[in-house]
């Protein structure tokens, strides 16, 4: 009988999500313009919409409405798809995937239209699962001003490590689209420390001479200055500290490939390094490269140093991930904790090598004193830990009230926070699922 009922609740709130997912809210509607949103990261225009497709490419944008919806479309395939988290006045409050075709998401309700509310839309996961965002409907309310960006602003450009791939799997067999999530890693909270935005340039598998299948061209630097539909990127904006963590895929390339050697490598280094002081003329360049190998050091040594008359090009060297954290993500990449101990690593070395510090505008000087603790914003009713809250959450916190050996994640179960995992956490997720 009660596994009948679980199937009646089931559909029924399949039904409800459906619905919700096709309708639009009647309402004030907006393009995302940068007099309504402010655009963070590197995007393209489509007519009046925008394609993101880069990890923390983010819409910020205020509202004094009862809610927001969004106008979201993907040509990507299943089984993968674009995600995107949304925070609602800093506060993670979901994470959704993106289906092909176009659909309206919901990205926050109940909100008070006579209050400013920050809407923070973020993009997670690879740059190859573009997404199109189109129009912005505020219901009972309208946009307001939107937040004036941080102080100061950093460049993180590098591979599968900084697009923080599989860095919230816990087995090898959830996919890569769900598990690879830039709002957890090392690019992100260094730029909370830093009190910056930050624009990430990341791809999985790709190198500075080769990709890891020891592809020659197959590189970060061949799309560095290209926007997503391959058309030529205008850089509008001039970073503060540019990070290249790069290195990692040519070893693994090299091994496929005995033709490259490390001369190539270091040409191709060389190369970049000066295409980024050409367009960055005032930026810090600051190479790093280790966690995952470290048969490139010397290689990237070599060409920071052929820079050292430049003054403000400069190389950071990384400890092994082993060195940080007894865990791994997925395929041996870093999990959270090895990228936030990345991120304070690096943190600490820009200090001491002069790069950030209270000359530097924006800067937060008391970061580099105070406590920082990271905040990883767990998603409430979330039990079974996939970064999405649905029916499969309420099924599992339903079967684990029966048999406590099956496993549900405990702070995000503990609805209302008393301590303990029970019917009325239960009832909670219920309500809200059922809106």
């Amino acid at each position: 009988m009660k596994k009948y009922i679980s199937f009646i609740i089931a559909f029924a709130l399949l039904i409800c999500t459906v619905a919700v997912s096709v309708s639009s809210a009647e309402g004030n509607e907006y393009w995302p313009t940068n007099e309504n949103v402010r655009i963070i990261g590197r995007y393209s225009v489509s007519g009046d919409a925008v394609n993101v497709g880069y990890g923390l490419t983010e819409l910020n944008f205020n509202v004094k409405a009862e809610s927001v919806t969004c106008s979201i479309s993907t040509e990507q395939e299943a089984p993968a798809a674009p995600y995107f988290a949304v925070y609602v006045n800093g506060k993670l409050t979901k994470k959704f995937k993106v289906n092909k075709g176009e659909a309206e998401y919901t990205l926050a309700s109940g909100l008070s239209s006579n209050k400013t509310t920050n809407i923070r839309l973020v993009k997670t996961n690879e740059r190859w699962m573009i997404a199109k965002i189109g129009k912005i409907t505020v219901a009972g309310g309208e946009i307001a001003a939107p937040s004036k960006a941080k102080g100061k602003l950093i460049e993180v450009i590098g591979d599968s490590i900084s697009a923080a791939y599989g860095i919230l799997a816990t087995d090898t067999e959830t996919e890569d689209d769900v598990t690879t999530d830039a709002t957890y890693g090392y690019a992100k909270i260094l730029a909370d420390k830093m009190g910056a935005d930050v624009n990430l340039v990341a791809q999985s598998g790709k190198g500075i001479y080769c990709n890891q299948k020891g592809e020659v061209g197959q590189t970060i630097p061949a799309l560095y200055d290209k926007n997503l539909d391959g058309t030529s990127y205008t850089y509008a904006a001039e970073p503060d500290v540019i990070i290249v963590n790069l290195g990692t895929n040519d070893v693994y390339g090299m091994g496929v490939n005995k033709e490259i050697t490390k001369d190539n490598i270091t040409a191709a280094a060389k190369e970049f390094i000066a295409k980024l002081r050409e367009v960055h003329q005032s930026s810090y360049i600051v190479w790093t490269y280790g966690l995952m190998n470290s048969d490139m050091t010397s290689v990237i040594e070599e060409a920071v140093s052929s820079f050292s008359e430049d003054g403000r090009i400069s190389f950071i060297p990384l400890p092994a991930q082993s060195e940080f954290s007894d865990g791994e993500g997925k395929s041996s990449h870093p999990d959270i904790t090895a990228n936030k101990a990345t991120a304070d690593y690096l943190f600490e070395k820009l200090i001491n090598n002069g790069i950030i510090g209270s000359g530097m505008p924006g800067y937060l000087e008391t970061s580099a004193d105070a406590a920082w603790d990271y905040d990883s914003s767990k998603m409430l009713g979330d039990a079974n830990n996939d970064y999405d809250i649905d029916i499969c959450d309420l099924v599992r916190m339903n079967e684990h009230s029966e048999n406590s050996d099956i496993k549900i994640d405990d702070g995000n179960a503990d609805y209302n926070g008393d301590g303990e995992i029970d019917s009325d956490d239960i009832a909670l997720l219920r309500k809200q699922l059922l809106g």
